[in-house]
């Protein structure tokens, strides 16, 4: 009905936070049989965490997830198409690092 999609940087017991939930957006998308007793009492236990909870529908939830957080990696896995191939680029497109690699190269960084 719902997914987590932020953390924080000091995972943990030791890096809760009351504030965790503070004005985060909680996207809930029950299925249409869900009885509406249900869908409230999960509402008011997401406003009740500080949270804002946001209904939508399941197909409207993963267009968005999909502009916001997989386009971006595609656009940014794209010049990666037109650098010849080597195994280093292969293992860093493997990994998911690819991004990364290229920003702290191209920082100084290592």
């Amino acid at each position: 009905m719902s997914a987590e999609w932020w953390a924080a940087n000091d995972p943990g017991p030791h890096a809760a936070s009351t504030e965790l939930f503070d004005g985060r957006i909680r996207v809930l998308t029950p299925p249409a049989e869900t009885r509406s007793d249900a869908i409230e009492t999960v509402v008011e236990f997401v406003g009740s965490t500080g949270a804002r909870p946001v209904m939508t529908a399941h197909g409207e939830h993963d267009r968005i997830v999909a502009r916001t957080s997989h386009a971006p990696h595609l656009v940014a896995s794209a010049p990666a198409a037109l650098c010849p191939e080597s195994a280093e680029l292969t293992e860093l497109l493997r990994r998911g690092n690819l991004g990364r690699a290229l920003l702290t190269q191209h920082g100084g960084a290592r």
